[in-house]
């Protein structure tokens, strides 16, 4: 007997639920706020088969471009040969969690505000111009120049000394 072509082929796996997990979803699911601009993940829930997306776009995660009472709208990047098409992928709520692809790249933009804001307040404190020199990667080409600084100070014992940035 030939095999099955329908929606659903082949994704006894890939919409499985995990052990001791079955039944409908938690109450979370349903009271989660998402708006449009978000991260999310599309994480089909068996247990619902109402809006199940598409078994390729399992794990996929996109950004919401439409919120209505009942779905989702999606925007997933689906590689098809050579190039890579957005698709528009509606979904309802319940296979949809918020994601968290972006964490560690807000995380890293707070900390380098903070440290900007620092050592802006150190140089105030010397009465000294502050200059932006970019992100906090862009240190690693400054911190040579201030071991140099250090150096003649620590010889010396005078801390006098200072480098002045040019511009024209």
């Amino acid at each position: 007997m030939p095999h099955a072509f329908g929606y659903r082929a082949r994704t006894p796996t890939v919409f499985a639920k995990k052990f001791r997990h079955h039944g409908p979803p938690a109450v979370t699911r349903y009271i989660t706020v998402i708006k449009t601009g978000d991260y999310v993940d599309i994480v089909g829930d068996p247990g619902i088969q109402k809006g199940l997306p598409h078994k390729h776009y399992q794990g996929k995660t996109g950004r919401v471009w439409n919120v209505s009472p009942r779905g989702i709208g999606i925007m997933v990047n689906k590689q098809v040969n050579q190039r890579i098409i957005v698709k528009r992928v509606c979904v309802r709520s319940e296979h949809v969690r918020l994601s968290r692809c972006q964490e560690e790249f807000k995380k890293r933009v707070a900390y380098n505000e903070a440290a900007k804001k620092a050592v802006s307040a150190i140089l105030d404190q010397f009465g000294w111009e502050t200059a932006d020199m970019g992100k906090a990667e862009a240190a690693r080409a400054i911190e040579p120049l201030c071991m140099l600084w250090c150096i003649p100070g620590f010889v010396r014992n005078q801390w006098t000394h200072a480098f002045k940035l040019l511009t024209k």
